[in-house]
């Protein structure tokens, strides 16, 4: 089994414009990465761009939704233009506060696979169920993310992150989602290399 190198970009700002011209760009950079590396290089590109954190979503959280899943469908179509496989890094909460539309749309028409930051201990389940049966219904990938850091970093607590349980608890919880959903499609990240590293030495 080899490692797949996926190029990381992004910016909350980005996802306001519906013409996506900075991901569009980034887009054309990953392609050219890939043209100049083959095979044994890049993979395709990661886009993590964040909309609640922009003023916009701040004014009036259904405009903001709007244009960024318009802007990530308008990427997406690019991406498959070029030949860029795409990822998106999303939260679990889009249909909890109100967007499942605009979830069904990032899944469906926006990435050939989302990124779930799935960080919050109390319910990793239910918390991607409906992401999961998205991504199932349209054959995509989904990537369950852990969070590794230490408590207190970007406000993180205990219930967000496995820092104090270790990673025993990383691979357990990865077996009761594998085994739940028994989807094929889904896949496991950890974030971030650092805290990993730093896991490890204690392991």
């Amino acid at each position: 089994m080899g490692i797949d190198v996926y190029m990381l970009a992004g910016k909350p700002e980005w996802g306001m414009d519906s013409g996506a011209k900075k991901m569009r760009g980034e887009v054309s950079r990953a392609a050219r990465l890939m043209e100049e590396t083959g095979k044994s290089g890049l993979a395709g590109l990661m886009l993590d761009v964040e909309p609640y954190l922009t003023s916009v979503y701040k004014k009036n959280r259904q405009n903001a939704m709007d244009r960024f899943s318009e802007a990530m469908r308008n990427t997406y179509a690019y991406a498959r233009e070029m030949g860029v496989p795409l990822i998106i890094c999303i939260p679990h909460f889009y249909d909890i506060i109100g967007f499942d539309e605009e979830l069904k749309e990032l899944i469906e028409e926006g990435s050939d696979a989302v990124a779930v930051m799935n960080y919050d201990k109390n319910d990793e389940i239910g918390q991607i169920d409906r992401e999961m049966e998205l991504s199932m219904r349209a054959g995509k990938r989904l990537i369950n993310i852990y969070e590794l850091q230490r408590p207190g970093l970007h406000d993180l607590t205990e219930r967000n992150t496995y820092y104090p349980d270790g990673l025993p608890a990383v691979w357990a919880s990865r077996d009761t989602l594998s085994t739940h959903f028994g989807y094929e499609g889904l896949s496991f990240a950890l974030h971030d290399y650092t805290a990993l590293r730093e896991l490890m030495k204690g392991e």
